[in-house]
């Protein structure tokens, strides 16, 4: 791939991350729990996805970029399994993030 190809999915899934993290926020202010169940899971992979993308053009590779991305990966499955309210998922987030 070349770097222009790049930049177009690097707009995007950033602008991924802003409105996922928008509809976020905007979903606990207002309490429309189903905005906040459908934007949450979104928030981590795309900002994992631009840093990979941004990383990809500026040259990094290799572990570093290999342990960045599996410790977000990490990070957003424990942000999914803290979602459920069953003591079980909550202990399993907690060592999704333990990992990340």
């Amino acid at each position: 791939m070349n770097m222009k190809s790049l930049k177009m999915p690097r707009q995007l899934t950033l602008c991924i991350f802003i409105l996922s993290s928008v509809a976020n926020l905007l979903g606990k202010l207002l309490g429309v729990n189903i905005l906040v169940l459908c934007s949450k899971p979104l928030i981590v992979p795309s900002l994992a996805l631009f840093c990979w993308l941004l990383l990809t053009r500026e040259g990094v590779r290799g572990r570093r970029v290999t342990t960045l991305i599996l410790a977000m990966a990490f990070g957003a499955l424990g942000d999914v399994l803290l979602m459920f309210s069953d003591q079980g998922f909550f202990l399993a987030g907690l060592f999704a993030f333990l990992i990340g």
